[in-house]
Order: C-alpha cells, then structure tokens, then sequence
C-alpha cells in the first residue's frame, strides 16, 4: 500500500526538496490588535502547543499571540521596557530550553545606528497578558562595510531565522537589489554594543520586487524548519526555499545555491484570497508546513494561511480490525509509525490527532488502538514514513 497523506503534525527529517500542497484558509484574523503582524513564530513549548507569537509594526510594548485558526489569544510584556520598529520574530532551542528573539530593525528612513534585539525564555501563557520579568536586550550595529541605504552602514530588515547548528543568528536586508546577509553568533550573554558579520550576498535568483507596496523591496520574512534543514525566503510576492545537504552551513546555501519557488504561496493581491501586505512567515511547530499571514492594508480581516506539507509515504504490512463499537485496531510492524486520517465523504480527508494505545504485541508488531465516537459513516486511510 502506497498512500499519499497531509502530514500537518510530522516531524520533517529530510533535507532533500519539500513540496507543499495549496494553500489552506486556517481561519481569519480580525482583531484590530493583529493588524499590522510583521512576523511570527510557531512557538515551541508543550503547553503552548497551536500558538503563534507575533509582532505588530506599530506596537512597541506587546507582542501578540493567536491560536492555530488566526484568533486573538494573549499579548506578552516585557516588564519596564518596550521598542521601535519591531518587523521579525523568530526563536530557536539549545540545551531544552525554547527562546523567543524579537527584532527591533525595521528602519523605513534608514537613519539609526544602532538597534537592539530582545530574547526571553519562551513563557507559559497562563493569563490575558503575560508579562516576562527577565530578557537580554542586545544591543548591534552593522559594520562599517558594505555601505546600504542612503551611502551608509544603515538599514531596513524584515527577515531573520536563527541555526543553531551554525550557532548564529542570521539578518537579511529588505532594500537592497540582493538581499545582504548578516550574522551574530548565539551567546549565552553579550555585553556592550555587537557589531554584526558581513556574510555576503544571497543568491541573485532571490530578486528585487519593483512596482509594489515598496519599490524596490527584498525579503519581508524568513522562516528555518525546526530540524535546521529548510530555509524560505520571502517577498512580497514569492516565497523561495533553500535546503540543506552534507552538512553545509546556511551562508554557503543561501549564497550560492539557486533557491526554488514555493508555487502554492498564494502571492500578494487582494484579501482574502492573496495578501494585500504579506511580511510574516513560519513553519509550523512540527514542520508539517508553514503560515503566513499579511498586514490588513485597509481590511477588515485577512486570511492566516496554512500551506501543508507533501509527504509520500511507504508501503508496509498491515491489518485492521474493530473489537467494539468505538475501537480501532491498526496493527504494523515494529518500528513504523503509523499516520491515520479519517473522512466521512472519501473526498475531505483530516489528520487523526487523539492518542493512540499502542500495545507491543511480542511478535514484531505492534497494534495501534484509536478510541473515538463513531460517526454514521467513516472511512480510514494510513501509511507510515
């Protein structure tokens, strides 16, 4: 058996090329509190498990978090300071704690020195309004060379991702015909102002936009995949991908490989179908496909989009039973991890996500055991990595 499934809450282990399927409406934003999003970030923790953090371009003392279906859920404070200009959120996990990096770099007139970026320890969400005592606030500046806007060392960024295994933080410039590239390593804790390292220039194939909201415009977001193996790059109206073999590090990728083109990303052009100002991205917790969502410009709402994963999966032995009205018996071969999705018309398939019994049958196999309340008519289908 040979079965082609949606797999939303997978972990992607592969670092060859990633196709994702069209874009899927996951629900609407509509909060006046959410719309200016400008990045975002599928945060890490268990019991936080659906959220996303945001940041708002013109908010400069919370950020702002919603579920899974674009609804409003808290806002997060970081007590006794705020910022300017906040356009990025990104975050990354060493050593089995999640961080959370908010950054403070957009700078439309290019004419501040020096920035900061602020980095806390992933909070529980256990109030409307979740205030966090303790952050680093780093502060940087760009080095002397090259030059950017205006003849000078200076400005606007909207896209960032953090690698741990390159163990830097990555910056990408918005402005510039191609995109520069920037790094700070990840410290534990940095004193004074950081100058960041020039890395070069991505690969020309990531173009400037002209004619559009901005013009001319580059990158507007970054995303990296949880396992460190999938960047994308995106503008206004294209979202690229880069992908990582052998081992490389993310400057020789992203300068020297020629990226693809997410051809599901639903481009800029008018809600809800496409986005009107489109600046954030993410991948979802799991890395079973990515968000993105878009600046309301002059909206009501807007659409947060979904865009699922491509996962083929393999052929293996299995065979299925019902032992009672409610119970569902899947059993395959140790080692594989079953993927289940049920449809009540063969047409609208969905993601199986309660638990599953898993019972060690001492004969090479294992049997899955799915509990639900029965509908009038269900149909499963189901495969394994």
């Amino acid at each position: 058996m040979r079965s082609k499934l949606l797999a939303a809450a997978l972990i992607g282990t592969c670092s060859a090329q990633i196709q994702f399927e069209s874009a899927q409406v996951a629900g609407m934003v509509d909060d006046n509190f959410l719309d200016e999003i400008s990045g975002m970030f599928a945060m890490r923790n268990s019991d936080n498990a659906g959220k996303i953090i945001t940041c708002h371009d013109s908010d400069a003392e919370y950020m702002f978090v919603i579920n899974s279906d674009g609804s409003y859920h808290s806002r997060i404070d970081l007590a006794l300071d705020n910022w300017r200009d906040a356009e990025e959120i990104t975050g990354y996990t060493k050593n089995g704690t999640n961080y959370i990096v908010l950054c403070e770099f957009g700078d439309n007139p290019a004419n501040r020195d020096k920035k900061y970026l602020f980095r806390f320890e992933e909070p529980s969400l256990d109030t409307t309004t979740v205030v966090v005592e303790d952050w680093d606030k780093i502060a940087y500046r760009l080095p002397a060379s090259p030059v950017l806007e205006k003849g000078q060392n200076r400005g606007d960024f909207e896209g960032s991702f953090i690698d741990v295994v390159d163990n830097k933080m990555y910056f990408f410039s918005k402005r510039m015909p191609v995109n520069y590239i920037y790094s700070l390593p990840i410290q534990d804790e940095y004193i004074g102002t950081q100058t960041l390292t020039f890395e070069g220039l991505m690969h020309a194939d990531v173009a400037e936009e002209t004619g559009g909201i901005i013009s001319p415009a580059n990158c507007v977001g970054a995303a990296l995949s949880r396992d460190g193996n999938t960047a994308l790059i995106k503008t206004y109206n294209m979202t690229f991908q880069f992908n990582r073999v052998d081992g490389r590090d993310w400057v020789d990728i992203l300068r020297n490989d020629s990226p693809t083109i997410v051809s599901s990303y639903v481009g800029r052009g008018s809600a809800p179908a496409k986005e009107p100002q489109g600046e954030s991205i993410c991948f979802d917790v799991n890395d079973g496909g990515f968000c993105t969502v878009s600046e309301f410009r002059g909206n009501d709402e807007v659409a947060l989009f979904f865009y699922p994963r491509e996962v083929e999966l393999a052929p293996f032995d299995w065979s299925y039973s019902k032992t009672a009205v409610n119970k569902h018996h899947f059993t395959v071969t140790n080692g594989y991890d079953i993927v289940l999705q049920s449809s009540t018309d063969l047409v609208n398939w969905s993601v199986v996500d309660s638990p599953f019994e898993v019972i060690n049958n001492g004969n090479g196999t294992s049997t899955y055991i799915y509990t639900r309340e029965d509908k009038e008519r269900e149909f499963f289908r189901y495969g394994i990595l």
